[in-house]
């Protein structure tokens, strides 16, 4: 492959490996952490993201996940989400940015469940469920999914 280190800088050099990550490797990596429902699933139940229950029957407070995710998720994921946390500079590959649209389409409370407590294979996310019980990994989940990845689509049809 030619160099392109000439002709990209290196925030659009790390923007096409980010796109090639998620376009093509990102499914495979996360397989085991993804729970999703088929369009079919989806056509013939109804059920929209938001109503993808908890795993195990838990429900998750959003304000003790926040308190957890400003402590330690906000180092690598950012105060808001975006991936961009004081750590984020030294990690390889760059922690997910929760405000994409392709985390808004993909992750739903199962996923951000299972990949919080059982961390991500070849990423730097570590597996929260060795120090934290499923209840709080439940709140953490939520906050995430309620924050970043659900949009509200009452203040979205508004503009």
């Amino acid at each position: 492959m030619a160099g392109w280190g000439t002709r990209l800088s290196r925030t659009q050099a790390e923007s096409v490996v980010d796109y090639v990550r998620d376009t093509f490797m990102s499914e495979g990596e996360d397989k085991d952490e993804q729970v999703t429902v088929s369009k079919t699933e989806k056509k013939e139940t109804n059920v929209t993201k938001a109503e993808i229950a908890m795993p195990y029957g838990l429900s998750g407070d959003p304000d003790k996940g926040k308190l957890f995710y400003d402590d330690n998720c906000a180092t690598c994921h950012g105060v808001n989400g975006a991936g961009d946390g004081p750590r984020a500079y030294f990690i390889f590959p760059k922690p997910r940015n929760f405000l994409t649209d392709s985390s808004r389409t993909r992750l739903n409370r199962t996923i951000l469940f299972h990949a919080t407590k059982y961390g991500i294979r070849g990423k730097e996310m570590p597996a929260w469920g060795k120090v934290l019980d499923d209840q709080q990994i439940a709140n953490i989940a939520e906050y995430v999914f309620t924050a970043m990845i659900q949009i509200d689509n009452s203040t979205e049809n508004s503009h």
